[in-house]
C-alpha cells in the first residue's frame, strides 16, 4: 500500500472493514483519519473493541451515509465478490472521493482462484477435487478485464492493475485441517456437504506432506483515480 499510494494524507475510508485490521494498517501510513465502514453491526462491535481509538461507521457499501467529496482514498478488500452488483458501490466510492482521490480495490479474480493447486496455493485443490465449485466462483468473481472495464465505465481512470501473493497464515497442518473442517474464513466451503467436506479434508491431508505449511493466496489490486 505504501508503494501504491501517492500521498497518504487527508481522510481515508475502508469499506467492508470487517474487524478493522486494514483500517488500523492504513492509519499507520499517515492519513489524518481512516474510517472503517461495514454493514454488520456485530462485526463493527468487535472492531470497536479491538481498535477503540479508530472511527467506525455502520453503512452499506452502496450507501455509506458519509460526506461527499471528503476522502482522498477509498479502499476495499475482499468486498467486490460479495456484492450482487459492483456499479452501485463504485458510484458511492466516486461520490465519497475528493477530486483526484484514489480508489484501491483488492480482491481475488477468477484467474487468481483457478491457479493450479499446490502446497502453497491450497485453494486450487478445492477445484481439482470439486469442479462444480468453479461455476460458483465464476458467478461471483470477475475477471481482471471485466472489473477494469466496469471501473472505467464508472468514471475512473485506471492507473495500474497488479497481482501479488499474500501469506494467509503459517501453521501446522493439523491446525489448518481443523480450520477447513470449521469452514473458517473460506466461504466457498459452505457450498460443500459434510460428506464432501470430509472428502476434501482427506484429499488435502494426502496432498500436503509437510507438517507445517505456509498458505498463500494470489490477489489482484486495482488502483484508479477520480
Amino acid at each position: 500500500m505504501s508503494i501504491l499510494l501517492d500521498s497518504p494524507t487527508g481522510h481515508a475510508v475502508d469499506i467492508g472493514c470487517g474487524g478493522g485490521i486494514y483500517t488500523r494498517a492504513l492509519t499507520s501510513l499517515g492519513f489524518d483519519t481512516v474510517t472503517g465502514v461495514d454493514s454488520s453491526l456485530p462485526i463493527l462491535e468487535v472492531a470497536k473493541q479491538l481498535h477503540p481509538t479508530l472511527p467506525f461507521h455502520h453503512g452499506q457499501a452502496e450507501a455509506t451515509g458519509l460526506a461527499s467529496g471528503h476522502y482522498s482514498l477509498v479502499y476495499c478488500r475482499a468486498l467486490i465478490h460479495h456484492l450482487n452488483e459492483v456499479e452501485p458501490f463504485l458510484s458511492e466510492a466516486f461520490r465519497l472521493l475528493e477530486n483526484d482521490g484514489q480508489l484501491i480495490v483488492q480482491d481475488r479474480t477468477s484467474e487468481d482462484c483457478f491457479l493450479q493447486g499446490s502446497p502453497s496455493h491450497i485453494r486450487g485443490y478445492y477445484y481439482n477435487l470439486f469442479p462444480h465449485l468453479q461455476e460458483i466462483e465464476r458467478k461471483r468473481r470477475p475477471t481482471i478485464q471485466m472489473l477494469s472495464s466496469t471501473i472505467i465505465r464508472s468514471g475512473y481512470e485506471v492507473e495500474r492493475v497488479e497481482t501479488f501473493w499474500e501469506t494467509r497464515q503459517t501453521s501446522s497442518k493439523q491446525h489448518f485441517l481443523q480450520e477447513i473442517r470449521a469452514r473458517t474464513g473460506r466461504s466457498i466451503l459452505h457450498a460443500l456437504s459434510d460428506h464432501e467436506l470430509n472428502k476434501l479434508i482427506a484429499y488435502l491431508d494426502q496432498q500436503i506432506q509437510d507438517e507445517f505449511i505456509e498458505e498463500t493466496d494470489r490477489w489482484t489490486i486495482w488502483v484508479a483515480r477520480k
